[in-house]
């Protein structure tokens, strides 16, 4: 998803002044996304811009209640110069993740006939929040537990530069009448704990994990 993330940064810089453009009606959002024993909660409130006089083209903004919830997920080492390095990793072994993300979203979308919409919408800033728990950290062969809760600010930097939980969508939409669509999704999410104290020192100090999980996600959507 590295393209939706970049092409998504383009859009939240391009989208000052985005009063001159004619705006649409908001509408909200509830949905689910489903993984391998991963269940992602969504709700969310959109609001559209038209980009052309024929509704055709458009760039929305919004914010987005994100919830993870899993059973033994494995997380690894998240700063970017770590990831990238398999011989720089170390891991958490989390038994049952409990992560909620807000954060404010950016969508572009087209309009392929007045009943199908295709598109993109992706997390750009926001926060964390969920309970302390009490993940194994696994280094060397070596096993210990650990406190860890999730990530507190979420910002989107690009793939492994990304900090925080953050979720990217390409979607499809089908709306019934004017007020009720459903929404057909592949969810992309970063999820991130951040560990008490500094449980990883080598090659260098560290206390943030991430897992990232792909989920098929179904929504309804209603237009105000």
């Amino acid at each position: 998803m590295n393209f939706s993330r970049i092409l998504g940064l383009s859009v939240l810089l391009s989208s000052i002044g985005l009063a001159g453009y004619a705006q649409r009606s908001p509408y909200a959002e509830a949905g689910v996304g489903f993984g391998a024993s991963t269940i992602s909660p969504v709700v969310a409130l959109h609001k559209d811009w038209s980009l052309d006089k024929k509704s055709r083209f458009l760039i929305g903004s919004g914010v987005r209640f994100t919830g993870f919830y899993a059973n033994n997920v494995t997380l690894t080492s998240a700063p970017p110069n770590l990831a990238r390095d398999p011989a720089s990793v170390d891991t958490l072994f989390a038994p049952a993740p409990n992560i909620n993300a807000l954060n404010l979203l950016i969508t572009l979308a087209v309009n392929v006939s007045p009943k199908i919409q295709l598109g993109f919408s992706i997390d750009a800033l926001g926060f964390s929040f969920g309970p302390t728990g009490k993940p194994d950290f696994v280094a060397s062969g070596n096993r210990s537990t650990v406190s860890a809760s999730p990530t507190r600010f979420n910002v989107l930097l690009i793939d492994n530069n990304d900090i925080g939980s953050l979720g990217s969508y390409i979607f499809s939409r089908y709306r019934f009448s004017n007020k009720v669509g459903i929404k057909l999704a592949y969810q992309h999410l970063f999820n991130e704990l951040t560990t008490t104290t500094t449980v990883q020192t080598i090659p260098e100090a560290n206390d943030r994990f991430r897992v990232k999980s792909n989920l098929a996600y179904l929504g309804i959507q209603y237009h105000f």
